[in-house]
């Protein structure tokens, strides 16, 4: 079983989106090891939000540029 470092768990939440599991996964540990770790770190609980952000930013700015590029399905998602 891997060692719940602060800086490994930090790193694999951030290279996975902050997807708690895959993060498990990838440290070989199970997902209720994982999620004491970082319920016991407010730095770590800081890193699950950070990462998730991350990706939602990069979805709208992938969403923005499908919009101007006049992609009528990314247009009409925009909208509604």
């Amino acid at each position: 079983m891997a060692k719940l470092t602060k800086n490994a768990v930090a790193k694999a939440l951030a290279e996975r989106h902050g997807n708690i599991s895959a993060a498990a996964r990838a440290l070989s540990v199970s997902r209720r090891a994982i999620s004491k770790r970082i319920d016991a770190d407010p730095a770590l609980k800081q890193a699950v939000i950070d990462s998730r952000e991350t990706m939602l930013d990069e979805a709208e700015r992938s969403l923005a540029e499908a919009v101007k590029a006049g992609a009528a399905w990314a247009v009409c998602f925009a909208l509604k």
